[in-house]
């Protein structure tokens, strides 16, 4: 089948990351073209793995008529059977550009976002009658959409938990201690580490208040805070907070990493301080990593983390427990490695990556057998 992967976003994280590895994977298959903005990381990723591509930069987002006449062209050039979009400022365009479309392909949404208001206005009603297929990537996210998507849209809202590979490389003790020292960590620290955006929401500050009331008690720890600057203003009052609390000397800040497995695995513990994670990749990626992890107990973590079996829940925005709860890791080695095994046994079934495209790749073709478009090879 011919697909379309279609994400406008600029950003620089597990969405955009997503995009790529769909592309990629999707393609041993399919035949897989890539639309992308002008601006951003995706044009260079998709071009890096000889991945077809065009840019496209609409002017106008809830109305973009020319730019999806445009789309619409391409779609007709290379006969697209699916149109599988990601960004969810790119509804409009998905949804006009298909209609637009002189055999219209099946227009199929990942959505990695929480849908927060009601789509049940005829401007949102008219958007959505063009979806064909919306798969959130949990469970408690398709049934928010359903309740929020217009009735006769409803049905449409599914869920298919993302994927992440095993690390390609296991990092024995001796090179996890080696690349340790080269960071200028010390044997004896507990290493815990966040990864993500640098940005208020994702409250990496939490973490840094929490490892400075465990050093106040004694305890040694070193924190990695690797993720790219959203907000720079955030990022400096990071740097300051560090300073003023006198643990900066036990703070290693850096920019996002191409392999964060990798840096995961010189972590005795990886930690997911946003407030309410729609989904929580980075817990994922340190689990197949057999890292043990902690999330705040709200949104897409609960479907990840069963709390004290394979990792631990802290109270969202808290502190106090976050703290609370690595102190109960630093204490208690052999719940640490036990939660790290379970980790990893409950990632591999559930979220792995090659069964998640395969999953996908069939929800594909079961849309193209409803409109006869898929004959069997």
């Amino acid at each position: 089948m011919k697909i379309l992967e279609l994400c406008l976003s600029p950003g620089v994280g597990g969405l955009e990351l997503y995009v790529v590895k769909c592309c990629m994977a999707l393609s041993d298959q399919n035949e897989v073209i890539a639309v992308v903005g002008n601006k951003g990381i995706l044009s260079e990723r998709v071009a890096k793995h000889s991945i077809p591509y065009s840019t496209l930069t609409p002017s106008v987002r809830k109305l973009p008529l020319y730019s999806a006449y445009r789309l619409a062209q391409l779609i007709n050039h290379e006969s697209v059977d699916i149109i599988h979009m990601h960004w969810n400022k790119d509804l409009p365009l998905a949804s006009f550009a298909k209609h637009f479309s002189t055999s219209p392909p099946r227009l199929i949404v990942s959505r990695h976002m929480k849908m927060t208001r009601s789509k049940q206005d005829f401007y949102h009603r008219l958007i959505y009658r063009e979806v064909n297929l919306m798969l959130s990537v949990t469970r408690t996210l398709s049934e928010i959409a359903t309740e929020k998507l217009p009735p006769a849209d409803a049905k449409k809202s599914d869920y298919l938990y993302l994927g992440v590979e095993a690390p390609d490389d296991k990092l024995d003790q001796e090179e996890i201690l080696l690349r340790r020292r080269k960071l200028g960590i010390t044997n004896d620290k507990f290493v815990v580490s966040v990864f993500g955006r640098i940005e208020e929401y994702k409250a990496q500050h939490l973490l840094i208040q929490a490892v400075a009331k465990l050093m106040d008690h004694g305890y040694s720890v070193h924190l990695l805070i690797i993720g790219h600057a959203m907000d720079e203003d955030y990022l400096r009052s990071l740097h300051s907070m560090a300073r003023e609390l006198h643990i900066h000397d036990n703070v290693l800040f850096h920019d996002f990493v191409e392999s964060p497995q990798e840096w995961m695995q010189l972590c005795d513990c990886v930690v997911l301080t946003t407030i309410e994670e729609t989904f929580g990749l980075v817990l994922v990626e340190a689990m197949r990593a057999g890292i043990c992890v902690i999330g705040s107990n709200r949104g897409g973590v609960l479907e990840i983390i069963e709390n004290e079996k394979n990792g631990l829940l802290f109270e969202s925005g808290d502190k106090t427990d976050l703290s609370n709860k690595l102190e109960m890791l630093i204490k208690d080695r052999k719940l640490l490695s036990t939660l790290a095994t379970n980790g990893k046994i409950f990632s591999d079934r559930y979220f792995d990556q090659k069964l998640h495209f395969q999953n996908l790749q069939n929800r594909f073709i079961g849309q193209l057998r409803e409109t006869n478009r898929w004959t069997e090879k």
